[in-house]
């Protein structure tokens, strides 16, 4: 901060005269972002706190409850219930993992995969959860060989992460369709499914860290909230761009990627 008195002759900074006839150099900084950064890395690291406690402190409730139950039928109940728990903190932690790893790495690695191989990858990484969920999952395929030019592991973290978005934001048996179009120098991916939609004022709030709807409004497959924001960030950094639109009958998340 400088505070000036008797301009003519004299400068105060933090308490010292300076004579004006004298040079000087006066180095100024901004440093809003840095303390913007700073505020926006706290908040993160709260947050992740939070969400790993929860269920932290159900496993340990019901490790403590498990010791002294003797009925098999309860001691199931217990194990399963501190099994989820424990995949959601696997899941916060791989998200978390993600997001640095982003911020880390940001090199595009475009070269031509399979469309089988980018199916299968879908299928195998998400096996559990479509087969438990019993979800319908369509393909459509709009181009002209049967060779994608993408960032294999960075598609295959986009679509995986908005196809869980699509079952836990469901209350139906989940439908999906992904079709893939060309574009000119880029690939067009659109994602529908017939979930619980998103209302206009939550559409573009979705794509920020730990920012989820209602809670009561979705199946017991909790999300991290992480999900989206890793999205947007692996979209971008391919050099495309992301929209959502979304009605009563379902959500659609269109994205595109450079070739």
């Amino acid at each position: 901060e400088i505070y000036l008195e008797d301009i003519q002759k004299y400068i105060l900074i933090k308490g010292k005269y300076m004579d004006l006839r004298k040079e000087y150099l006066f180095t100024l900084k901004d440093i809003t972002r840095n303390k913007e950064t700073l505020e926006v890395q706290k908040n993160f690291i709260t947050n992740v706190g939070h969400e790993l406690k929860t269920p932290l402190t159900s496993i340990t409730g019901y490790l403590i409850a498990l010791r002294d139950e003797e009925d098999p039928e309860k001691r199931e109940k217990f194990l399963n219930t501190i099994e989820r728990n424990a995949k959601k903190i696997d899941s916060i932690l791989m998200d978390f993992l993600n997001l640095s790893k982003i911020e880390n790495d940001k090199v595009v690695n475009l070269a031509p995969i399979q469309l089988d191989s980018l199916t299968n990858e879908i299928y195998n990484s998400l096996e559990t959860l479509i087969e438990s969920k019993k979800v319908n999952l369509e393909y459509d395929f709009k181009l002209k060989n049967e060779l994608l030019r993408i960032d294999f592991q960075k598609t295959i973290l986009i679509l995986k992460n908005l196809i869980e978005n699509a079952i836990i934001y469901n209350v139906n048996q989940p439908k999906i369709k992904i079709t893939v179009e060309e574009e000119f120098d880029r690939y067009k991916f659109i994602v529908e499914d017939n979930g619980i939609g998103i209302e206009d004022s939550h559409k573009y709030k979705v794509f920020d860290k730990f920012y989820r709807i209602d809670k009561s409004r979705t199946t017991n497959l909790a999300g991290t909230g992480l999900g989206l924001s890793i999205v947007y960030e692996l979209v971008h950094l391919c050099g495309g761009e992301i929209n959502i639109s979304s009605n009563k009958n379902g959500t659609t998340f269109s994205f595109t990627l450079i070739k």
